[in-house]
């Protein structure tokens, strides 16, 4: 087993960096390298660097898209469907994609693949609302609202 030529620790072979005192080492000739080092002064060996570990990404990124599209559910249901704000509905249904992009590109460089899952959260979150801002807007047409549709006006009545 070759020995670190920093510390003097024994090390396994095919590791380029000493897992006691960090320092590098060539795998082919074994000397110790410059850490800004490409490639081996003494033999050319190009020299790989170690892949990164993962950053901890938070679960609660989860909850941007989802809140962002209770926001346009409540905000949607508010609104009154028959007058002059119907235009804003189909940018209320996007809040939560937006959301799920954000937590996206803030997390994609720290674990790309959960950066992914936020992103079809975000997607799943417009589909939801989509549908049922379109249910709404079917009951609101036939004069049937929903009993929870009521509920919340009167909620944002009392909040707002």
């Amino acid at each position: 087993m070759p020995r670190c030529l920093g510390c003097g620790q024994n090390i396994p072979p095919g590791i380029n960096v000493c897992p006691y005192c960090g320092t590098r080492h060539c795998v082919k000739c074994g000397q110790k390298l410059p850490s800004s080092a490409e490639s081996c002064p003494y033999c050319g060996v190009l020299i790989h660097p170690q892949p990164k570990e993962k950053q901890y990404v938070s679960n609660k990124w989860y909850l941007l898209p989802i809140l962002l599209g209770g926001v346009a559910l409540f905000a949607t249901f508010y609104t009154d469907l028959s007058g002059p704000y119907i235009a804003f509905v189909p940018v209320h249904s996007t809040y939560g994609l937006i959301g799920g992009f954000v937590a996206y590109f803030l997390n994609k460089k720290k674990d790309s693949q959960k950066a992914e899952r936020f992103l079809v959260v975000g997607a799943l979150t417009l589909l939801v609302i989509g549908v049922a801002i379109v249910a709404h807007a079917l009951l609101t047409a036939q004069g049937r609202i929903s009993t929870l549709a009521l509920v919340i006006k009167k909620l944002c009545i009392i909040v707002g």
